[in-house]
């Protein structure tokens, strides 16, 4: 009889814990769920924060290769560009300057074209040499043993 009642209160011990266990997976189950509505909330934002600066980068790109080409627009339909602002020396003072001139705008386009044809070609380049050097390997073997063929 005294085993009868020991094996019923270490049964029901087990079964105490196996419902703390239920209890405390239920809790995390719902820390889950709720840790995973955030993430898809915060994915949504973060998509939606990624559309509106693409788009104003396409816009300013636009506008800068544009100008006053751009279907015949006078300079009076043009919209600014933001005033320079260049810090003095020695005063921390800030000194605003007048409105770029026409050359500035197109030393800065050039600029930028210059950089862009710039990395164009380091790209080109790159993208040679990785192609001599993946015939390089395949005719010598190395590559087919690193591709493991």
């Amino acid at each position: 009889m005294t085993q009868g009642v020991t094996a019923d209160t270490a049964s029901l011990e087990i079964r105490k814990a196996i419902n703390a266990v239920d209890a405390k997976i239920l809790l995390l189950d719902g820390q889950v769920a709720a840790i995973r509505s955030e993430h898809l909330e915060f994915q949504a934002k973060i998509s939606a924060d990624l559309l509106s600066l693409s788009t104003k980068i396409g816009d300013l790109v636009d506008y800068i290769r544009s100008g006053d080409a751009k279907k015949g627009e006078g300079s009076s339909s043009r919209r600014p560009l933001p005033t320079p602002v260049h810090h003095s020396e020695g005063t921390g003072d800030v000194v605003r300057l007048t409105e770029p001139t026409q050359a500035d705008i197109d030393n800065i386009n050039r600029a930028i074209l210059e950089r862009m044809k710039n990395e164009d070609s380091l790209r080109a380049e790159r993208e040679r040499d990785r192609a001599r050097r993946e015939r390089r390997l395949s005719r010598s073997g190395a590559y087919k043993r690193r591709r493991g063929f």
